[in-house]
């Protein structure tokens, strides 16, 4: 393998674990609700996935994707980790708006139900 081949094996290896830390800290902020902070760990999560995209881009084309195979499945194996923890936090901030969606209709329907039970003079229909 070549020198010039070992800090993109490092960087690799640095940006995923990077992107497995920050999407586990996403889960439990979106678990705990906190999506002012969810919020502002976005702009970090994109520019760590779009260098991760380059990084993995000229690793593969490199020769040296091709000369340590064993290095380059971990890697699709972490990536796929990645994925499936990306897809996690998406289900969980799907289902919490589907959630909120639903308390939303539910209290707006009790209150237009409320207003229907009165007549124009204020009495119980």
């Amino acid at each position: 393998m070549a020198d010039s081949a070992v800090p993109d094996i490092r960087s690799l290896s640095v940006l995923i674990e990077s992107l497995k830390t920050l999407l586990d800290e996403e889960f439990l902020l979106l678990g705990a609700r906190d999506l002012d902070t969810v919020e502002s760990i976005q702009e970090r999560k994109m520019s760590l996935m779009e260098e991760l995209g380059n990084l993995w881009s000229s690793y593969l084309e490199s020769s040296s994707a091709n000369e340590n195979l064993p290095v380059k499945t971990e890697f699709q194996s972490q990536l796929v980790d990645c994925r499936d923890k990306h897809i996690r936090n998406d289900l969980l901030l799907k289902k919490q708006l589907e959630i909120t969606k639903n308390l939303i209709q539910v209290i707006t329907n009790r209150s237009n139900d409320q207003v229907n039970i009165y007549n124009r003079l204020g009495r119980l229909s």
